[in-house]
């Protein structure tokens, strides 16, 4: 981990009820780790080198994804993930096609590029 990287978890009581992961500048290629992380709900992972967001279906109540400057290409993973508000892609390969079809799959998701 940088200096900037964060794991944070917060309670209601003592249930944990969100987490919010931050690893950015990492050289991060694979998120198989994440796969089934049913509380992370902010993961932040700009400037890295992700291609594959697969696993990411997985992680059903995600609601904010920065990848900004990795290498992602292929976005159709995330159109599952309902309660998406939030998803920067700047600075990756995602053809335009893909993002308008990730906007009318997540109609409450800004969806920078």
């Amino acid at each position: 981990m940088t200096d900037g990287d964060t794991i944070t978890v917060l309670y209601q009581g003592k249930k944990q009820y969100k987490v919010r992961l931050q690893l950015m500048e990492n050289r991060i290629t694979d998120l198989k780790a994440l796969d089934g992380m049913a509380r992370l709900n902010t993961l932040i992972l700009s400037q890295n080198r992700v291609t594959d967001l697969s696993p990411l279906a997985g992680v059903p109540n995600l609601t904010t994804l920065w990848l900004s400057g990795n290498q992602v290409q292929d976005v159709t993973p995330l159109k599952e993930l309902k309660k998406l508000r939030t998803v920067l892609l700047q600075a990756n390969r995602v053809p335009p096609g893909q993002l308008e079809e990730l906007r009318k799959a997540i109609p409450g998701c800004r969806v920078n590029n």
